[in-house]
Formats: structure tokens, C-alpha cells, sequence
């Protein structure tokens, strides 16, 4: 398989995931909990939603949307009424001609004629377009000109912050406003009066079609606004024309007229409202499901942040902010020099303080490690404080020491990087990040650190000793100023340490200082001569030789801007748990709940569509169709899912219309012939004027009735020849029989686990709804051949093409090309068979009737007003679908193009997701990993935990063993070599250790300078641990630890465990002391070319552990038997091993030699031993 089939693979399965996402999310928000969901925001079934400002927002977001929409709306509104107009002209001079052929001087044809006497067609064509755009099309174009100029500002216009206003004025603008203007001319016309309902009939559904389906501002408050408008205007000015009338007969005719251009006018909008009002509702979910969605998105977002979040404080709260970024960038992994060097700077005018207690080894053989634990804890709290204040940078903390640093991450900073081509041997040819010099940047950072400096020193005095302990430690500091070189140090634990001689000699100044004073060098005093130094001897520094330095004791001088701080202060003001675990509390702002006031519309604003760019990219054939059939199955199925209760809604109100057919028939037939029962002869229907109205609707069937009683006149016939589809009984079962099949083939699909894809149901009700079109067809062209001497048949027409047309637009909602292929083939029957009846009926002549009825002679004298009604209806009709076609095309593409968007739309917001979870999860990932390499992983864990206590992340642990390595002449290497080459000789020295500690299941605690400090039983190993209880003050607690341990076993049976515990974990790390020592030898140290050489210190036994400080935290040992370890380092001897008598009875197999009596910090005289020999040590054997 090549890459590109590889890549369509991997796309397929991503998009069958999104597609199973999408389903079930649309099904979840269909069900019950989702119906639920959606009540509980929404009123009124739905059309509006609870909150104002929700709603504020819906408006807002859908006129953003459509705000494209509103032009092309008044475009086609221009166009369509200018041509719906031209069917006047054919319609009237057909209706003419006719008159005048057959010499029909009645009144109803003088009522259509519109050419008087020797005026030729084309100047009356041109008369007419000319006053109708002077009187009408003029206003219209004025007032589309201004809904347009106002609609383009207020979506322009930054002081409009809510668009929906645009939709309101286009509303009353150039709909409602030249819509009643249009009535009223239509109206005004007493010659015409025959065809003034007809108009308004095709005006009103015309405009208010368009108005619904393609303005951009179809509301359901504004078309039912727009449509009771219509109706009422429509009313009153039929009222008023009926005034005008002088002749019963007209006004009969006229009022039939009516009803049935009001009737089919309801019947529109009845579909049309209901359609409005569904899709609103469908919107209204939409809109709650946007918000949803982007809630859901926020809420995984935030919930896969937050753990990323507390990683990275903590990552901030060890390492400088550039170190992180430049860190994550590499994904936490540095593999290469260039890696390395890209985080190493080196730095001018830096001033370092060493700050360490005096007395502390004392003071912790008196009280618990728990409290000494806690004492630190507040001692370091109250410095991380100060930091803040003095623009500090704690560097880190080592045991009871404290160093900080001003110029390298605060302060002044005089930085610079090291280039690929660094040859070690000097500052001058580096590139400077920061433009100061070196002289203001040491004179202000040495300021700093020197009020910082007496700041500590006071805080300590203020911070509370255990009870028990008998020694105050006091603070003694010592600092110094130079350069110095920046970087991390090794694979796992990372450290960002300083390097050079300035830290060396800093941390002597401490060493050789006095508690509750500051040690300085002559470089210090000189820049700071204005403090009280005390000048001392010169003394001799190791790895220095002879230094002039002085002191400065803090009860000779605070200074001015220093302020006691006591330790609860400190605590509070900057604690480390309180700072992380702040981030969890719960009160967050994104915190999601399910009601309606939850949502934060505030400053939500709707989520728009992709944009056509975007579309244009995932479709083709002008957007009708997405490029990949996965993505146009999964979204036809949507739209099946989603729209599937429509159908059975679009089938209900075909009934209602059916059956409200029938009621329009009965009444129309007593409005028209309420006196035909009365009639017996030719004498009779003369006289009976009224009865022309009926003639000219009905046609001659009811006046050639045998047997005109009551009961004939009522009976099923006459009332369906009166209503607008002549429903017989046949059609009427056959009709009813397509409904019921059709609700029940789509109940099927959607149940039947045989159609997997929805979408069949969309083809379905495609082809029921061609069914019923083509039904009420057949059974008007069936009825047209028995009855021919009616007219009827036209108004069924005009009903059929409505109706259908626009239940078909509303309620199948099969998309765009099923939808535009059902009215091509509706409209071409429609249209085909009409036109083919016209040309019978122009070609036949009244003349030539003839018949033996004895009504025949005077009947067909009114009859023959017949054709003069189907030859204006007809064209007409041919105009109306013409425009009505166009509307409901425009208005389904532009439909079908919003819902692909919107589909689109979510499909890259799921995909989005799943990116952003994916990247979420990585960095989590390689973060926690990260944070694991520096500390436990069960610390890392407890450490995001909210309400945690540095006291109650602190362990007791026993059978522990622990290794300290240091690194012989380091002090006197680095002053021969330059920082930068002793921090990449120690990188590849612990690279080499770090290595080690996978192989012998070893924990790096830590890396001091050049000392190493290792353990297991810690973090690994077998580890007997028990977390500290905050109220314990036993000092020796291994064997309380032990009975609490064996409270679960046998007293024999745990101290068996506890010792073989212990012998395990020596074990391993004596094994990884001689891998230390024969690694070491293999790294040579630059400039000097000599090996590396260790000095190593082993110790058994129990400690406690845990972190310390707010910044910078450090996970530390504490305990009697990690002071004796450290002895055993620093009483050690070069390339041996130094171990305790514990380690030797832990590890008898090994050839130990006697070296000599060391005395612990309590006292006690302790026998110490050699490790005789050091084998290579194979990897199959650890």
C-alpha cells in the first residue's frame, strides 16, 4: 500500500469516527433527554427561547447569517413582480379576442377588455410598463434601495452591536410596506374588478413566498405578522371594491372571486406557517445545540487543560518560564548539543547568595524529621515571599540551604547566547540579549540581593521553632558577583543550575560566614560601599587561596524598604499547594451545568458557518454536493434523522388541506348557487341574473340536473364541482391510501435496523409526494373529460401546483436537486396539459356548439364567458409557477447550502475536538512524563489534587538505601575551564548516570553542583511507606513505622519483610555505585583531559521526604540517616566506595574492607567500610 492509499485510509476511518460522533450526538439531542433539554430552555413550543438574551443572540446570529440572503431577496422580488406583471398583456388581449369573435357584449367581458377602440397592442404594451413602473415599481425600487442601504450599514456599522435590527426594518420596509402599497393599486382598478382578486391572489403568495423562503429575515413572528397583514389588507379592500359594485351579479362574482383567491391564499399560508414554524424551532435546537457543542468543547477543553495547566505551574514552580517553552517545544526531550546549548545563556554582573542555617544539625537531632519537614516548609515559604518583593530568583534549595540569584531570570539581566562555534575562552565575541552594561547591571543586581539578604535573615528569627528543640537556628548568607553560565543539567530530574566560579565562591563566602550576618567579597563592597561592612582578615578559601572579605551583620542596619514578615504570612501569601490547586477548586467561570441561565451568552456569539472558502474546498458542482460520498451519505442521513417527525407533520396538514377543501366547497357552492333549485325554465334563468355567477364558475351541470330538489343541490358532486380540487370518491381513497403507505414506509425506514442509512427516507418521501402531484393531476384531467363545460379545473390547478409545491419545499426537505426535479416534472405536466386544453378552447368557437337540451341555446350564451376565464387563469397560472418556481428554488438551494454549511460546520468542530483532545493528551502526556523524570509519579499525582498541605505530601520510609556522589577537584576544575564546557562535562557525565538508574531500578533525587544524590525504596525498589501525620512529634519513628507496618501481619512476618526490603534496595544500589564508578571513568573532563573520578558515600536505613517551598519546589530527603550518607560521601576517599555498617550487613556477598570510626550528628561512633574491588557488571545479571 502507497502513501497516498495509506493517507485515504486513514482519512476513511477518521471520517467513519466523526460520522458515528455526529449521528449519535444529533440522535442524543433528538431523544427524550434531548426534547427534554430543549423545553426546559425554550417557551411558547418552542418559538422563542426562555432568557431575553438568548434570544437577543439568536437574532443576532441569524441575521449574520442571512445578512447575504437579504439582497438577493429584494433582486428577486424586483424581477419576479416585473414579470409576473407581463402576463396581463397575453391573458387580456386572448380574453379580447375571444369576446370579440363570438360578439359577447356582456358585461364580464367588457369587465377584462383593456384595448380600446384603435389601439394597437404595442402601444398599449408600452403604456402600461410605464405607468406600472411610475406608479409601482418605482416605489418599489425606492424602498428596496433603502432596506438595502440600511441593512448594508447597520452589518457595517461597529455602534450596532446587534445585527437583528437590520431584519426589523427590512421588514417593515420594503415588505409590509410596499406589499399593502401593492394592495391598494390592485384594488383601485373598478374597470378590472374581475381579475382584482386573482392578483392580489398571485401578489400575495409571490411576496410573501419570497418574504419566507429567500429575504434573509423569515422569522415566524414576522411572516405570521406579515401574512395577517396580508389578509386583512386583502379583506378590507375587497369590502371597499364591493362598494363600487352597482349589479348583484358582479358582487356574486366578485365575492366568489374572493373566497377563492382567499381560500387558496390560507391554504399557502397555513403551509407556509407551519413550515416556518417548525424550521424555527429546528433553528431555535440548532442554536441550542451551537452552544452546546461550543460548551462541550470548552468544558473538554478546560478539563484537559487544567491537568496540562497544573503540569505546567508545576514545571514553572522548578524551572524558568523560558526553559518550560523552549522545553515543550522540544517535547520535553533534549537529545542533541544544539538542544542543549539552545537553552544555556551566559550571564554578566549576577549576584548569588548562599544562604544556610547555623545550628541546623542540631536543631534536627532534637525535634522529628516531620517537623523539621514542616520548619523548612515555613523557612522557605517566607523566603519564596520575599523573592517578590526584591525581584529574586530562588535557584534552589539543598537540604537546609537556600540560593538565589539576582541577573540571570529577574533583575538587570546582561545575557547572552551561546553560539554553535563557542570556543570557551571568553565573553567579548558573544551576541548580547539585553543592551545594558555590565557595571549598572551588577551595581543594581548586587542592591537587590543585598536587601534580600537581610530580609531573609530577619524572616528566619520570625519564623516558629518546634516545641522540643533547644536550638534557634540562625541564618548566615553569603554572596558574591561575576558571571556565570545557565542550563539543565542530565535526562531525568532536570534541573536548571548555575555554573562558574561565581557560584563556588558564593556558597565559600557562606561556609566561611557567621550566623545572622552577611559574607561578602571585595567585588560586593565595591559596589555596594554604602552598607556598615566590617572588614576581615584575609582568610584562605578553598580553591581560591587568600580573599579580603567582609561582613555585614543585619542588627547594624535594615534597610528602609525591608519589613518583618512573619512566617503565617509567608504561608499565605505565596503557598504552593494553595497556588496549584486554586486552579481545581470548582468555581471555575467554565464550570457547565444543564439549565438555562448555565449558558454564557453574555458574550457568546453564534457560531457562524464555514466560510465559502472553507465550503468550496469539501464540495463541487456549485456546492450541491461534497467531494467525498462518505461525507454526502453522512450528511443526507443526518438530514433524514433530524427532519424525520417533518414528514409525518407535511402528510397531516395534506389531509387537513384535503378535508378543508371539502368545507370550502360547501360554502362556495351556496355563496354562488344558492337559487338554482328555483329555476324550471329558459324564462327563469333569464330573469335570474345571480345565477350567472354560477354559470361562469360551475359550467351548465347543475342547471341541466333532471331533478334540482334540495337534496340534488347538496349533494357530494356539486359540492367538490364547487371546491377547489374536484375530490372524488375514487381519489379521495386513493389519495388517503398514499398518505397512510407513505407515513408508514417512513416509520419503517427509520425503525428497521435493515436500512442502516437514514437517507432512503428522503427518496421515500420524494417519490410519495410525485405520487400525490401526479394523483390530483390525473383525477383533474379525468374530471376536465366528463364535465367540459366548467372551469373548474383551472382553480384545481392553481390548488394542485400550491399546495404541492409548497409542501414539497417545506416539509420534504429532500434537498436542492430531488427538490428541483420534482418541480421541473410538476410544473411541466402542470403547465403541458393547461396550455393543451387553452389551445382546444381557442380553437373552438361559440358559434359552433349546438345541442338538444332545451337549456342548451340560453345557457351556452353565459357559458361561453367560460373560456374567457380559463384563457386568463391558465396564463396567468404559466407567469405565477414561472416566478413561484424561481422563489421556491432560490429559497431550497440557499437552504440546502446553510444546512451543508452547518453540517460542515460541525463535522470540523468534532474534528477540532479531536485535535485539540489529541494535542491535549500528548502534551499531558510528555508534561506528566516530564514532571516524573523530576519527581514521583505519585507526587505528581498528589501535587494536582486540590486542598493539600505541604505536610501531607511528606512519606516516612524505611529499608531505604542512599547513595550521594561528588566528584573530585570539581572546584578547582572549574577555574580552569570555562562554565559552559562544565556544564556539557556534566550533562554527559550524568547522562551517563541517569542511564544507570533505568538499569538498577534506581530514583535521581537530586544533582547539587557536581554531587549526585540517589536512592531506592524511595520512588523505587521495594518501597514501606506510610504518609505523615501531621500531628506526630516522634523523633525516632522506624520502629513505631514497624509496629503500625506489622499491624497487618505477624510481628515476624513484617520486620522479615522490612529487613528483606532493605536487602533488596542495598543490593541495587551497590550495584549501581560500582556501574557509577567504572561509568565515570570513561568521561574525560575537557581542557585537563582526565577522567572523571567520584567519591561515594552509601547509607541504610529510614528517612522522611516530601517538598519544600512555593517556586522552584524540591523534592528533598530529610532524616538522620541521609545526614550519615552524605558523611559517608564527604569522609570518603577518590574512586571508592564509602558505605556504613548498615550497607555491609545488608550486602554481606560483598569484599568489604575496614577504613575507619566515623561520629553521626547524634553522636554515636560508627564503624565504616571499603569496597575492596569493582567488577564490570553485566546488564543480564541486575
Amino acid at each position: 500500500m502507497d502513501g497516498s492509499e495509506e493517507e485515504e485510509e486513514l482519512g476513511d476511518r477518521v471520517l467513519d469516527h466523526l460520522t458515528a460522533r455526529y449521528l449519535r450526538h444529533e440522535s442524543e439531542s433528538g431523544g427524550a433527554a434531548g426534547r427534554e433539554g430543549f423545553d426546559s430552555h425554550t417557551v411558547f413550543f418552542g418559538l422563542f427561547l426562555r432568557t431575553v438574551r438568548m434570544e437577543r443572540v439568536f437574532l443576532d446570529g441569524f441575521a449574520r447569517l442571512h445578512q447575504r440572503n437579504v439582497y438577493l431577496g429584494l433582486v428577486v422580488l424586483l424581477v419576479v413582480l416585473i414579470v409576473y406583471q407581463l402576463y396581463t398583456f397575453p391573458a387580456a388581449s386572448q380574453q379580447d379576442r375571444w369576446c370579440s369573435e363570438n360578439n359577447l357584449e356582456n358585461s364580464l367581458c367588457t369587465s377584462v377588455a383593456i384595448l380600446e377602440p384603435g389601439q394597437s397592442e404595442a402601444s398599449y404594451l408600452s403604456e402600461q410598463l410605464a405607468y406600472v413602473w411610475r406608479v409601482s415599481y418605482s416605489v418599489l425600487v425606492g424602498m428596496s434601495v433603502v432596506g438595502a442601504a440600511v441593512n448594508w450599514f447597520v452589518h457595517r456599522s461597529s455602534r450596532v452591536k446587534e445585527k437583528s435590527w437590520a431584519m426589523l426594518i427590512l421588514f417593515l420596509t420594503p415588505y409590509i410596506g410596499y406589499s399593502v402599497y401593492a394592495l391598494v393599486l390592485v384594488y383601485d382598478n373598478p374597470d378590472n374588478w374581475l381579475t382584482t382578486p386573482t392578483d392580489a391572489k398571485a401578489y400575495v403568495i409571490l411576496v410573501v413566498g419570497l418574504f419566507t423562503f429567500i429575504s434573509g429575515a423569515s422569522l415566524f413572528a414576522f411572516v405570521a405578522l406579515f401574512m395577517a397583514v396580508a389578509v386583512i389588507c386583502s379583506s378590507a379592500l375587497f369590502v371597499v371594491q364591493m362598494q363600487y359594485l352597482d349589479y348583484p351579479r358582479n358582487r356574486r362574482i366578485l365575492r366568489a372571486s374572493f373566497a377563492e383567491s382567499m381560500f387558496q391564499i390560507l391554504v399557502f399560508f397555513s403551509i407556509s406557517l407551519a413550515g416556518s414554524f417548525w424550521r424555527e424551532v429546528i433553528n431555535k435546537r440548532q442554536f441550542l445545540l451551537r452552544i452546546l457543542m461550543a460548551d462541550q468543547q470548552e468544558e473538554i477543553i478546560r478539563s484537559k487543560t487544567q491537568n496540562t495547566t497544573l503540569q505546567k505551574r508545576l514545571l514553572n514552580s522548578m524551572l524558568p518560564d523560558a526553559i518550560v517553552d523552549r522545553l515543550q517545544e522540544l517535547d520535553f526531550q533534549v537529545q542533541t548539543w544544539d538542544q542543549l546549548r539552545g537553552m544555556s545563556r551566559r550571564h554578566s554582573g549576577v549576584c548569588i547568595a548562599f544562604a544556610e542555617l547555623d545550628g541546623f544539625t542540631e536543631f534536627s537531632a532534637q525535634v522529628s524529621p516531620p517537623r523539621v519537614m514542616e520548619y523548612l516548609c515555613d523557612l522557605f515559604l517566607t523566603f519564596d515571599g520575599l523573592c517578590d518583593d526584591y525581584d529574586v530568583y530562588k535557584v534552589e534549595t539543598v537540604g537546609d540551604q537556600y540560593v538565589a540569584a539576582v541577573g540571570v531570570v529577574t533583575g538587570k539581566m546582561h545575557n547572552e547566547e551561546v553560539r554553535e562555534d563557542e570556543d570557551g575562552e571568553g565573553f567579548g565575541a558573544l551576541r548580547r540579549s539585553v543592551n545594558v552594561s555590565v557595571k549598572d547591571a551588577s551595581k543594581f543586581n548586587t542592591e537587590q540581593i543585598l536587601g534580600f539578604s537581610k530580609a531573609i535573615i530577619d524572616g528566619s528569627r520570625l519564623v516558629n521553632v518546634p516545641e522540643g528543640a533547644d536550638t534557634h537556628p540562625r541564618l548566615r548568607v553569603g554572596i558574591h558577583v561575576g558571571p556565570c553560565m545557565s542550563g539543565i543539567v542530565g535526562q531525568r530530574n532536570f534541573r536548571f543550575c548555575l555554573f562558574g566560579d561565581t557560584m563556588n565562591t558564593a556558597a565559600r563566602m557562606e561556609q566561611k560566614g557567621e550566623p545572622d550576618c552577611i559574607h561578602a567579597t571585595q567585588d560586593v563592597v565595591d559596589l555596594v560601599p554604602h552598607a556598615s561592612w566590617e572588614k576581615l582578615q584575609r582568610m584562605e578559601v578553598k580553591g581560591k587561596g587568600v580573599m579580603q572579605t567582609y561582613l555585614l551583620r543585619s542588627n547594624k542596619e535594615i534597610l528602609t524598604d525591608s519589613r518583618p514578615l512573619t512566617a503565617q504570612d509567608a504561608f499565605l501569601a505565596s503557598p504552593l499547594i494553595h497556588r496549584i490547586a486554586s486552579f481545581g477548586t470548582g468555581t471555575s467561570a467554565w464550570t457547565s451545568t444543564n439549565t438555562a441561565e448555565s449558558f454564557r451568552v453574555g458574550s457568546y456569539q453564534d457560531i457562524q458557518p464555514v466560510t465559502s472558502e472553507v465550503y468550496s474546498e469539501h464540495t463541487f458542482c456549485f456546492g450541491l454536493f461534497f467531494r467525498k460520498a462518505r461525507v454526502e451519505k453522512c450528511f443526507l442521513d443526518a438530514l433524514a434523522r433530524s427532519d424525520k417527525n417533518m414528514v409525518y407533520a407535511g402528510y397531516l396538514l395534506y389531509v387537513v388541506v384535503l378535508l378543508s377543501n371539502y368545507i370550502y366547497g360547501y360554502f362556495r357552492f351556496y355563496v354562488v348557487c344558492d337559487d338554482i333549485g328555483t329555476l324550471d325554465s329558459v324564462e327563469s334563468f333569464n330573469e335570474g341574473l345571480d345565477s350567472t355567477a354560477c354559470l361562469y364558475y360551475l359550467g351548465s351541470d347543475p342547471f341541466l340536473s333532471q331533478n334540482n330538489s334540495a337534496s340534488t343541490m347538496t349533494s357530494y358532486k356539486n359540492i367538490v364541482r364547487a371546491s377547489a380540487f374536484n375530490l372524488t370518491p375514487g381519489s379521495a381513497a386513493l389519495l388517503l391510501g398514499l398518505v397512510v403507505l407513505g407515513c408508514a414506509s417512513h416509520f419503517y425506514i427509520h425503525k428497521s435496523r435493515r436500512f442502516v442509512h437514514k437517507y432512503w427516507a428522503l427518496l421515500n418521501v420524494w417519490v410519495f409526494y410525485l405520487m400525490l402531484y401526479g394523483s390530483m393531476l390525473g383525477t383533474t384531467i379525468l374530471t376536465k373529460r366528463k364535465d367540459s363545460s366548467t372551469s373548474q379545473w383551472t382553480e384545481a390547478l392553481w390548488f394542485i401546483s400550491v399546495t404541492m409545491d409548497t409542501l414539497q419545499t417545506v416539509f420534504a426537505r429532500s434537498g436542492f436537486p430531488m427538490h428541483f426535479i420534482f418541480l421541473m416534472i410538476g410544473s411541466g405536466i402542470t403547465l403541458g396539459w393547461g396550455m393543451t386544453e387553452l389551445a382546444k378552447v381557442e380553437e373552438a368557437s361559440f358559434s359552433d356548439k349546438n345541442g338538444d337540451n332545451q337549456w342548451i341555446g340560453s345557457l351556452d350564451i353565459q357559458a361561453g364567458l367560460a373560456p374567457t376565464r380559463i384563457t386568463s387563469s391558465v396564463i396567468q397560472l404559466a407567469f405565477f409557477l414561472l416566478c413561484f418556481n424561481v422563489i421556491l428554488v432560490i429559497g431550497a438551494y440557499q437552504e440546502d447550502i446553510s444546512n451543508r454549511k452547518r453540517f460542515l460546520q460541525s463535522m470540523l468542530l468534532l474534528r477540532q475536538q479531536d485535535e485539540i483532545i489529541a494535542q491535549k493528551r500528548k502534551t499531558e502526556k510528555l508534561q506528566k512524563s516530564f514532571l516524573e523524570s523530576i519527581l514521583p509519579s505519585n507526587l505528581v499525582e498528589q501535587l494536582q489534587e486540590e486542598d493539600r498541605s505541604a505536610l501531607s505530601l511528606s512519606q516516612r520510609h524505611i529499608g531505604v538505601s542512599i547513595l550521594y556522589a561528588d566528584l573530585v577537584g570539581f572546584t578547582a576544575f572549574c577555574k580552569q575551564v570555562d562554565p559552559f564546557e562544565v556544564m556539557v562535562f556534566l550533562n554527559s557525565l550524568f547522562r551517563v548516570f541517569d542511564d544507570l538508574c533505568d538499569l538498577f531500578g534506581v530514583y535521581k533525587v537530586e544533582t547539587v553542583g557536581d554531587c549526585y544524590v540517589a536512592s531506592v525504596g524511595v520512588a523505587t525498589g521495594r518501597m514501606i511507606s506510610q504518609r505523615v501525620d501531621a500531628t506526630d512529634s516522634t523523633r525516632e519513628y522506624s520502629i513505631d513505622f514497624v509496629d503500625s507496618y506489622s499491624r497487618s501481619f505477624s510481628t515476624s512476618a513484617s520486620i522479615s519483610l522490612v529487613k528483606d526490603a532493605a536487602r533488596s534496595n542495598t543490593r541495587s544500589l551497590v550495584g549501581f555505585a560500582k556501574a557509577m564508578l567504572l561509568g565515570s571513568r570513561k568521561v574525560m573532563k575537557p581542557v585537563v583531559g582526565q577522567p572523571a573520578t567520584l567519591r561515594i558515600g552509601l547509607h541504610s536505613g529510614s528517612c522522611i521526604s516530601g517538598v519544600v517551598g512555593s517556586r522552584n519546589i524540591k523534592y528533598c530527603l530529610l532524616g538522620t540517616d541521609v545526614v550519615t550518607a552524605a558523611m559517608m560521601e564527604h569522609e570518603g576517599a577518590p574512586d571508592r566506595i564509602h558505605a556504613s555498617q548498615a550497607v555491609v550487613d545488608d550486602v554481606p556477598e560483598e569484599e568489604w574492607e575496614i577504613f575507619k570510626l566515623v561520629e553521626d550528628r547524634d553522636g554515636n561512633k560508627l564503624q565504616t567500610y571499603f569496597l575492596k574491588s569493582i567488577q564490570p557488571v553485566r546488564e543480564d545479571t541486575c
